[in-house]
């Protein structure tokens, strides 16, 4: 996944496990609507791995604590609160 973000900041190592862990459900959503798997839906068990992927995100690469520098740059260059 070098290629999606080949800077290794942490924003984009956590915009990488979100990712994979989104395109889990498709993956498994569409082999078992093309019936690729047997039995019972696989929704639940890829809903497991995205909340594991989401919580290792959350808590090993602070996700949603990080606040990108633009940020701070706009609100220290801001006048007042409204802008003309």
């Amino acid at each position: 996944m070098g290629g999606i973000c080949p800077q290794r900041r942490p924003y984009c190592i956590q915009a990488q496990i979100m990712l994979v862990a989104s395109i889990n459900i498709l993956v498994m959503e569409v082999f078992w609507l093309l019936y690729l798997a047997s039995g019972p839906s696989l929704s639940p068990f890829s809903l497991v791995i995205f909340g594991v992927l989401t919580a290792w995100a959350l808590f090993r690469y602070q996700f949603l604590d990080l606040v990108p520098v633009s940020y701070h740059v706009l609100i220290a260059t801001m006048r007042g609160p409204m802008s003309s």
